[in-house]
């Protein structure tokens, strides 16, 4: 009902999973996402609903339904959750860009690379973190691509009182890429245990993932990764995803993506909407800037944070 509310147009349901094919009227391209979030039986059962609904040159539209239920919680239960929850997301806020592999599109020509610094900053209630980032990519043949990530944390902070010898370089990245002709590519990075800061003992940790990417048409293009986190450390197994659509508007790209930091995590559903755009300052200078959201899974507080990016093909 609310999404025929919506956008007034037939439905057709699929028996047998969460799939909704709709078909719009319009020639239109409309990407809708609702997120519901429901606390049922208070503090005995906790409901998540999430719907992601994309359609494409107005020719179908898929609706998307995801739905997280937690039974017989007690109260003391609850209340670790939510603290285990805002634990963990302070951490995925931090590292959750450097398990983002570099893009979700095909790597460059054989032969050509890029180098890329990055800065962000991220608000969420009374914490704050700030990070720096060197990195450089290069394809070695065509569709294999090998790079390599220095992430640099400048500050940690809490109600105004900022971490003490914050600043050095903290577990760089290895990374390699392969892209089919058809669209599909593997990655694998390796994080290696290395942090110059007093005190951080990281471990060995592995990185892989799928990822897929299609041209709709000439200007809008969409990208999207699967991935698999904690491989090789003591911590649990996670999945991760991304969606992002571009539109190519010749020196400037808007896009919009959406990020599943990691749905095997105990504790509430997560979600973060990421909204931007990439600037072509000539032909081998680009820039970018991008607002970060923490829709859902971050408690009474919503995570803002900003980002850009200064990079330079060779």
């Amino acid at each position: 009902m609310i999404i025929s509310s919506l956008i007034n147009n037939k439905i057709i349901f699929i028996p047998g999973c969460r799939c909704f094919l709709i078909y719009p009227r319009s020639d239109m391209i409309i990407l809708y996402f609702v997120f519901f979030h429901f606390f049922v039986e208070s503090f005995t059962r906790i409901t998540y609903f999430c719907y992601i609904i994309i359609t494409i040159d107005g020719k179908y539209l898929i609706f998307f339904q995801l739905l997280f239920t937690f039974h017989n919680i007690s109260r003391k239960g609850f209340i670790m959750m939510k603290r285990f929850s805002a634990v963990a997301v302070a951490v995925l806020l931090v590292v959750s860009s450097s398990f983002a592999s570099w893009d979700y599109f095909p790597p460059k020509d054989a032969g050509s690379g890029e180098a890329k610094l990055s800065f962000d900053y991220t608000m969420w209630g009374d914490f704050s973190f700030m990070n720096l980032a060197v990195g450089a990519r290069y394809t070695i043949i065509d569709g294999l691509e090998a790079s390599v990530k220095l992430p640099v944390p400048l500050s940690s902070c809490f109600d105004g009182n900022c971490a003490e010898d914050y600043v050095g370089l903290s577990i760089p990245e290895i990374g390699v890429r392969y892209w089919l002709p058809m669209g599909v590519g593997f990655f694998a990075d390796l994080l290696l245990p290395v942090d110059t800061r007093d005190g951080v003992e990281p471990d060995f940790d592995m990185v892989v993932g799928v990822q897929y990417s299609m041209e709709i048409n000439e200007q809008l293009s969409f990208g999207s990764e699967v991935r698999l986190l904690n491989l090789i450390n003591d911590f649990d197994m996670g999945l991760g995803i991304g969606l992002e659509l571009d539109y190519n508007l010749g020196m400037a790209t808007p896009f919009l993506g959406i990020e599943l930091p990691d749905l095997l995590a105990e504790g509430d559903f997560m979600m973060e909407l990421i909204l931007g755009c990439g600037f072509e300052i000539n032909e081998k200078m680009g820039a970018q800037v991008d607002l970060r959201l923490g829709l859902a899974g971050y408690g009474d507080d919503m995570p803002i944070g900003i980002g850009a990016s200064f990079s330079f093909g060779f």
